[in-house]
């Protein structure tokens, strides 16, 4: 009898980036379908020209099969925000 699961393959992996202008809360980028039952987002970070918090504070969605979404509450400044989407088996 084993206490570990079977080996879980990961299926794809989908890297991207979000632009978010300034004055702009919400913004999308469009991957290749997934199952969103097997798959999530990770956040790999934000660029922005200044050091405000408050405007790299960003939450990312996989909002459905084909589309990651970023938004935020304050967007004084422009941010770039770098995600990976894992889809398991």
């Amino acid at each position: 009898m084993s206490f570990f699961s079977p080996a879980i393959a990961i299926k794809s992996v989908q890297q991207g980036t979000i632009a978010l202008a300034a004055l702009v809360s919400s913004n999308t980028a469009t991957i290749t379908a997934v199952d969103t039952a097997k798959a999530f987002v990770l956040w790999q970070g934000v660029v922005s020209a200044l050091d405000d918090i408050s405007d790299t504070n960003v939450r990312l969605n996989l909002t459905n099969a084909t589309t990651v979404t970023a938004t935020r509450l304050s967007n004084a400044i422009a941010v770039t925000i770098a995600f990976t989407v894992v889809e398991y088996s």
